[in-house]
């Protein structure tokens, strides 16, 4: 079996997950790491056939990219944006093939019914646990059930603990998947673990954890930041009595799922809390940043990041800084950059002053645990050497086996940003005191005087840098690493945005200048990807690169699982040395000892309310018994009491309601409530108005936070006066955000401000009605009662009304100078620019018209009456007149000395042509 073929080789427990995924429809909820892409890529590759039509929703841009260039299939599709046409996407549709579509895409054709949905083989969902009962994914879900009873429904999930937020979620995710069953894949699977522990694989031999003691001062650091977090924790639960739970304590407050664990008990009392609690969650915020940032950065690095929190303008934003603890970290932290000379005996019995603390930072104990890796590394490589070449000697038959095995050992290290990856490449380089000395010297907020030889060093490795030079090389981040070569130096901040960095082992001065052998390849690569555009890069990295020795620089526990299914993948052809590195008695090891706790007690829970869940027999929709699919028009206080009083509700429904809803609208969970309730939507691209409930009532929603933004720009107005203009009953609706991130919730203040600009838009706009909501469920029952006896919209009115607004106009038809110049001018907007310009042929025309004239163009008086009043009123005023007046006859004097006044004359030219320009 050759490398390549061991590298897509699928392990025992991954078949047995293959067959289950294509034979089942259930919810697999799988531990970090467990569900490969190579499964996954299996699995898709079933279903591009012509005789196959799956949707996949869910999926990130970056896994849509990989999936795609490894299936190399024409039945693989990606539809994320309306780049493709209904009538297009219903021809794709029609050939059948694989589907990454975006869920407000889907749920537009599924209304419309642009392809039969009986004819859909299935849709898998990716994400599951971020499914909710009135979600877009739910939506689909339902539509899809309505119309087709024999598809199959998958769906995946590989967040175990988003499981233990809320009540019964397993069975609140399986009841909007129409799922009846769930199959758990645990890392303590019988099936996972046989998988993973080979026979004859002493893992204590190719797995090194080393512990490293934290620095006198990094332990004072740590030890008052988690002072202050016990406090925060234990005044948060004082003033919120919502949080007196087990589950929120000092431990829970530093895991990265904090902010969900505390929104999960506060959703209903978000907007009762005060302001000093807010402040405690920003801070406990901070100091879960700052208490990362202690393990993981240098101490200039730390430095810089705690300035930033603890400057004078956050003084009045958060009142920790000025607590003892705060002190003592801020003195600690300088105390790891800047040490104080000891005293001679002949000073100390003179009682001379304290000397000035010198440059001398702290190197980080992980540098130095990875030289020492290295150093064995090389060590190893040497020893490699002269065994390949005995072996050679002694048997000559054996060579052309063993001249495949390549005497270097690559070393790849593992860290979570890029930040940390230039910054290590910079240390394994330069050496320590020269990245620290960089470091300050870029660094805005650090005032620390360096060395003057320091900082001729590094003006003269600046300089350097700056010229083409071939001993620091990049690797571009190619599939192949034998292309893409080419220089590079550092960047002025310090950090690198490049995915892979190599280095040699001959090119670290601080430790080996003196050996002289071959190279051996080092390579260092974030494995964190904030904006998911590089998915599974870290399985791609360990199967393009190969490395004989891995280094996990920071801890991640799917980080960890991805390298254990590496290592058992490759386990017939090669043996990999894994060395871990963590903090001993460190919130680093605390915060990834934490991850599995919740994570096995995930799956524990699972497990518990898997044995005791009652799943009715009509959960997988597959008749008319599920009520999830009826499509109930009365109240949510009504009960129906049989599937028989449905049908007849159905029966004597005169007709169905239809309202017209903007595409945009459908990110929303209020379109799939309006459904629910019996009525009919039709989706369109609007551009007056949100909803449209009759022919003569158009409403406009608006959340919180949109209504802020829309009342501060100025959008708000021009949209209540296109309701005004086209509509009898224009209403402005705002609704509450009932699930609003914490960093995005708003408080009184921010309200308080927005009242008095309430009150203009309700001035200006007497016939403008406001409705509050408190959520999307209270509007829905809203909008049914307004619909109640009214007669339907008529989406061709509603189109048309569109198409005169907005102008079916091709711009280059237009001049572009007078056109700019038109639509700046007060009271014309994109709406009614379009009058002006097919009714005048120049600006000179549109001057001469009277008010009368532009009433009738822009059929409204106010917007006439603005723009006429723009046109002729006089620009200045009395006074202003008066000693503009005395100024333009002195320079009148002074131009008719000159013989050649040109700039008077090209300006008056220039301006003659301007007004009298063609529109």
């Amino acid at each position: 079996m050759n490398e390549t073929e061991t590298g897509n080789a699928m392990l025992d427990y991954e078949n047995q997950l293959f067959l289950d995924i294509i034979h089942e429809n259930e919810l697999f909820v799988f531990a970090k790491g467990v569900l490969t892409e190579l499964v996954l890529k299996n699995v898709f590759e079933a279903y591009t056939t012509e005789t196959s039509l799956v949707f996949v929703l869910g999926a990130s841009k970056g896994e849509e990219a990989y999936f795609r260039e490894k299936l190399n299939n024409e039945k693989v599709y990606t539809i994320t944006s309306e780049e493709y046409l209904s009538n297009t996407r219903k021809v794709m549709y029609g050939n059948g093939g694989l589907f990454f579509i975006t869920a407000r895409i889907l749920v537009m054709d599924l209304l419309k019914e642009i392809f039969p949905i009986d004819k859909v083989t299935g849709i898998i969902l990716l994400k599951a646990h971020n499914i909710a009962e009135n979600s877009q994914e739910a939506f689909i879900l339902r539509l899809y059930r309505t119309k087709n009873k024999e598809g199959f429904i998958k769906a995946f999930s590989q967040t175990p603990t988003s499981f233990l937020l809320g009540f019964a979620k397993l069975n609140r995710v399986m009841r909007s998947s129409f799922l009846a069953n769930v199959s758990l894949w645990p890392r303590f699977h019988a099936v996972v673990k046989q998988s993973l522990n080979l026979p004859g694989d002493d893992s204590l031999t190719h797995v090194v954890e080393i512990q490293l003691n934290l620095t006198e001062e990094m332990r004072e650091i740590q030890t008052n930041l988690l002072d202050l977090v016990s406090w925060s924790v234990s005044e948060l639960k004082r003033l919120v009595p919502a949080l007196n739970d087990d589950e929120i304590n000092a431990e829970t407050a530093l895991t990265h799922g904090f902010q969900k664990i505390i929104g999960a008990h506060m959703d209903a009392e978000w907007n009762t809390i005060n302001n000093k609690a807010k402040e405690l969650l920003n801070d406990l915020k901070v100091f879960r940043i700052l208490l990362t940032y202690l393990t993981k950065f240098d101490c200039v690095s730390f430095y810089s990041a705690l300035c930033n929190y603890t400057s004078s303008d956050m003084v009045f934003k958060s009142s920790w800084i000025v607590s003892t603890s705060a002190e003592k970290v801020i003195v600690a932290s300088r105390g790891r950059i800047l040490k104080q000379p000891k005293k001679t005996p002949n000073e100390q019995a003179s009682g001379a002053g304290s000397k000035k603390a010198t440059f001398k930072p702290e190197v980080h104990p992980k540098w130095l645990a990875v030289s020492e890796i290295l150093n064995d590394t090389f060590k190893q490589s040497e020893k490699r050497v002269a065994e390949i070449a005995t072996e050679e000697m002694s048997d000559d038959d054996s060579s052309c086996g063993l001249a495949m095995k390549s005497p270097d050992l690559k070393t790849l290290i593992f860290v979570e940003d890029s930040r940390t990856c230039s910054v290590l490449k910079d240390y394994l380089t330069d050496g320590s005191l020269e990245v620290m000395g960089k470091l300050v010297h870029n660094s805005d907020k650090i005032k620390i005087d360096l060395p003057p030889d320091l900082i001729a060093k590094l003006n003269s490795k600046r300089k350097a840098d700056s010229e083409p030079s071939a001993k620091r090389i990049k690797i571009s981040n190619n599939k192949d690493n034998s292309e893409g070569v080419s220089e590079a130096g550092p960047s002025n901040d310090g950090c690198s945005k490049d995915k892979d960095v190599q280095i040699t082992l001959t090119q670290i001065r601080r430790k080996y200048e003196t050996v002289e052998v071959f190279p051996s390849p080092v390579m260092i690569r974030p494995y964190n990807n904030p904006n998911e555009e590089d998915a599974f890069s870290v399985n791609e990295t360990l199967l393009s690169l190969k490395p004989d020795v891995i280094v996990i620089f920071d801890p991640e526990l799917e980080l960890v699982r991805q390298i254990e299914i590496h290592r058992a993948r490759m386990a017939p052809q090669q043996n990999i040395r894994v060395y871990f590195l963590v903090f001993r008695n460190s919130v680093e090891e605390q915060i990834y000892l934490t991850s599995i706790q919740r994570e096995k007690l995930a799956f524990e829970k699972l497990i518990e309310e898997k044995a005791s869940m009652v799943v009715p027999n009509e959960r997988e929709a597959k008749d008319e018994l599920n009520q999830d699919l009826w499509r109930d028009p009365s109240k949510a206080s009504d009960a129906i009491i049989s599937a028989q009083s449905h049908r007849n509700m159905e029966q004597t429904t005169e007709g169905r309601e239809i309202i017209l809803v903007d595409i945009r609208e459908f990110r929303s969970e209020l379109p799939s409530l309006l459904h629910k309730r019996g009525i009919d939507l039709e989706p369109l691209t609007l551009d007056v108005g949100d909803y449209i409930l009759t022919p003569d009532i158009c409403v406009e929603r608006k959340s919180i936070s949109d209504l802020i933004g829309s009342l501060n720009c100025g959008r708000l107005y021009k949209q209540a006066e296109a309701m005004g203009r086209h509509y009898k009953k224009p209403i402005l609706l705002i609704e509450h955000e009932q699930k609003a991130q914490l960093s995005t919730r708003f408080g009184k203040n921010d309200l308080t401000q927005v009242m008095p600009k309430l009150q203009v838009l309700t001035m200006n706009f007497p016939n403008l009605r406001l409705i509050w909501s408190p959520g999307s469920h209270y509007t829905s029952e809203v909008f049914q009662e307004l619909k109640k006896g009214k007669d339907q919209p008529s989406p061709e009115e509603a189109m048309a009304i569109q198409k005169e607004s907005v102008g079916e106009h091709i711009s280059t038809k237009y001049n572009p100078i007078p056109h700019s110049f038109l639509s700046k001018m007060p009271g014309i907007d994109s709406r009614n620019v379009y009058s002006i310009l097919n009714r005048c042929e120049s600006l000179h025309e549109l001057a001469n018209l009277t008010e009368k004239d532009l009433e009738e163009t822009l059929e409204n008086s106010h917007t006439a009456a603005v723009l006429y009043a723009g046109l002729h009123s006089e620009t200045l005023t009395s006074d202003a007149q008066a000693a503009t007046s005395s100024k333009l006859k002195s320079v009148k004097a002074l131009m008719s000395k000159q013989k050649k006044p040109f700039f008077r004359v090209r300006v008056l030219t220039c301006s003659v042509a301007y007004i009298n320009c063609a529109f």
